[in-house]
């Protein structure tokens, strides 16, 4: 639910209303009360320019980290892909003998388990 959040940019106060945290809004707010700043020193005209010259600058820098990330995040998918494609189907053929032994051992604490959810023991079917 939305809240009213206090922030200041170049000594003037206004309220937002957001479902984020106060530190992460004023984190944002620092971020561009110290990019204005850095503007209206390098001699940018008016609050109306200096705020559209902020959102450019800042959204330039937002961009360049999302393509960033983009090449990051393809990068990281070709390095899993060629990982899983050396270990082949020997990788899975291991696991599955692997929980097939702990199961007939009754060690159910050593079966893999899926991501996120921590192992269980489990009860034999009646």
């Amino acid at each position: 639910m939305s809240r009213p959040v206090r922030i200041t940019l170049l000594g003037q106060t206004f309220t937002l209303r957001t479902d984020e945290t106060d530190d992460h809004i004023q984190s944002v707010a620092a971020l561009v009360d110290a990019r204005l700043r850095e503007l209206q020193a390098q001699g940018a005209p008016g609050d109306r320019t200096l705020g559209l010259f902020a959102a450019l600058t800042l959204g330039d820098e937002l961009l360049k980290c999302r393509e960033r990330a983009t090449a990051l995040d393809g990068r990281v998918r070709s390095r899993i892909e060629a990982i899983e494609a050396a270990l082949g189907e020997d990788a899975d053929a291991a696991d599955a003998a692997d929980a097939a032994d702990a199961l007939a051992d009754g060690d159910a604490m050593a079966q893999p388990s899926q991501p996120g959810r921590s192992a269980q023991p489990t009860e034999p079917a009646a």
